[in-house]
Order: C-alpha cells, then sequence, then structure tokens
C-alpha cells in the first residue's frame, strides 16, 4: 500500500541512462531490481548501500566491558584488544523482494526558502533524468499494475539515520544519513522468487519531461507561490 502523507510530494524525478529514461518517458516500462542485487552492488557507494538488508543495529557504548579475540587459523595464536567503539549490525541473509526508487521533492522542502538545489551528486545516477509532475498519477499507474500482480507491496519516502545512534529494528525504508542527499521514495515488493520485476504503466509524455543531465547546470528548483 502507500502510506498517505501531510507532506505532500510535488515532484518526482528519476535518473538513469538515456536508453531507460527515454523508455520510461515513451513507454512507462519500470524495471524493479532485487533487494539482493543492491545490498551488493558495488558502485563506490553510488547506488549500493552496505547497510541495505540491515534488520537491526546494536550501538554499544561502553565498551571497556568488552574484549575482542581473534584467533589465526593456521597457527593457533591468539590475539587480545579492546575496541573503541563497536557496533553489531544483523542482516537479512536472504532478502525477498523487489525495489524501485524515485527522487522526491516535498512540500516541506519549500518551508523556509522558495528555492531547493539538488545535490549535484546524483549526476552520478547516470546521463539523463526524467521530471515528473503529476505525481499522483504516476504512483496511481505503477500501484495499480502491482495490485494485478497480486504482490504485496509497500510504497513511501525514505527516512535517513546516525547509524551511531540507533539501537533497534532497522526497515527497507530506512536508509544511514550519508545517503540523505538521494532524497528517495521507495516501492518496495514482496516477491518469493529473486528475479526482477518489468511493468509497463504507458506513456508519461503528458505527466513528464525528459532533460540531459548535462543540461541542468545548477539543478535548482523555483517555488513561485501563489497568491490568493
Amino acid at each position: 500500500m502507500e502510506e498517505k502523507s501531510k507532506d505532500a510530494i510535488v515532484l518526482f524525478i528519476k535518473f538513469g541512462s538515456e536508453e531507460n529514461i527515454k523508455s520510461l518517458y515513451e513507454n512507462g516500462l519500470i524495471y524493479l531490481n532485487t533487494i539482493d542485487y543492491f545490498q551488493n552492488l558495488e558502485d563506490n557507494g553510488v547506488r549500493g548501500d552496505k547497510f541495505e538488508g540491515t534488520v537491526n543495529i546494536k550501538n554499544f557504548k561502553h565498551t571497556d566491558e568488552f574484549k575482542l579475540e581473534i584467533t589465526d587459523t593456521i597457527t593457533g595464536e591468539k590475539m587480545n584488544f579492546k575496541p573503541g567503539k563497536l557496533q553489531l549490525r544483523h542482516y537479512d541473509s536472504n532478502p525477498k523482494g523487489n525495489l524501485y526508487s524515485l527522487y522526491c521533492i516535498k512540500q516541506s522542502d519549500f518551508l523556509n526558502t522558495d528555492e531547493f538545489i539538488i545535490d549535484s551528486k546524483v549526476k552520478e545516477f547516470g546521463t539523463h533524468a526524467l521530471f515528473i509532475r503529476n505525481t499522483k498519477i504516476f504512483i496511481d499507474k505503477l500501484t495499480d499494475e502491482i495490485t494485478k500482480l497480486n504482490m504485496p507491496y509497500k510504497a513511501k519516502p525514505i527516512e535517513y539515520y546516525e547509524p551511531e545512534n540507533i539501537n533497534g529494528e532497522i526497515n527497507l525504508f530506512q536508509k544511514i544519513q550519508q545517503y540523505k542527499y538521494q532524497s528517495e521514495y521507495r516501492v518496495v515488493v514482496k516477491n518469493n522468487k529473486q528475479e526482477p520485476l518489468k511493468i509497463l504503466i504507458g506513456s508519461l509524455k503528458e505527466h513528464s519531461e525528459m532533460f540531459a543531465m548535462n543540461s541542468l547546470n545548477d539543478l535548482k528548483i523555483i517555488a513561485n507561490k501563489i497568491k490568493l
């Protein structure tokens, strides 16, 4: 299900290759890769997230109570040391499901300013971008097609957290603070098969505009407020 929020989403942006963005623009082709794919993706932290699939984090503040022992399995030699800090993370070793992510700009982003500047790091996501202005129609089309597949889903913006300041369960709608610049809206589909999903929702030409990333110099969004 899509979670309703008082903080309305005013714009979706999808970044990618020219081929993929053009296919989304003209045909509405949406590709949802597996959770496992993103968990193991090695791209210097651009899309891959080493915390993806984390289900629980435990930070130990009083590390003087702990001693770690390392054993050389060949010689049997043991080494002991006390850690300066200790964090345990538990992962889902066999995550099942598919993810689809969009950059989202929310109403609250303009509470104290008329300008919203998109972090230039998003240019690492691809060469082209699709600006989807009718966000409700887009999500309705996507979730309608997922419903036809009889697959449970959930869709909402990501919450960002500091991994050193959290203790407890983590879900797929939480990511570490270093990825906040991605301003991610995520769709998670439960799928017992470890395979990507391809969904067609039809042309988005009436609801979006396609741009080459090198034409977006400062990636600045201006809100012109209407005076009543």
